[in-house]
């Protein structure tokens, strides 16, 4: 499959999964006057859904590594969504769940992400990969604890 055509499926499913987030969005909140909603974050969510369906059913998919991002991530997003002011929570729940559920649909073809530069020793029998003791991602993970806390922090101040 030629990167054009992964970028046209791409483009779809984040156009799709974004439409109907918003649509059922709306019907939720239909009895609000005076309800508008803008953004991207819903087709953001269902990509992020799309990626823990693929962690959990397709695991050879992606990265254990990359797989431990997706949880944090999406951890890091849930406790956002429910605690950040003028977010739409609907539209965030339903762009998960889309994505998720559209795993199922779109996952079948789903083929490992080759990395373009692949670091290593290389030996006669080609690149060695070597393993990193994980320091980086924790480091990531507090960092991005310490912004939600701090976050908290100053919103009730």
């Amino acid at each position: 499959m030629s990167s054009r055509q992964r970028s046209g499926r791409f483009a779809a499913f984040y156009l799709l999964v974004g439409t109907l987030a918003n649509v059922l969005t709306y019907f939720t909140k239909i009895n609000e006057p005076f309800y508008g909603q803008a953004g991207a974050s819903g087709a953001i969510l269902g990509l992020l859904g799309f990626y823990v369906y693929l962690s959990r059913f397709k695991r050879t998919v992606i990265m254990a590594d990359d797989t431990r991002l997706v949880y944090i991530f999406t951890a890091v997003t849930a406790v956002f969504t429910l605690l950040g002011s003028n977010v739409a929570v609907f539209g965030h729940l339903y762009g998960f769940v889309l994505g998720f559920l559209f795993g199922f649909v779109f996952g079948n073809r789903a083929v490992p992400f080759t990395r373009p530069f692949q670091t290593g020793r290389r030996t006669s029998g080609g690149p060695v990969f070597v393993s990193g003791s994980g320091q980086l991602g924790r480091i990531f993970f507090y960092v991005i604890i310490a912004f939600a806390v701090l976050g908290l922090f100053f919103r009730y101040l």
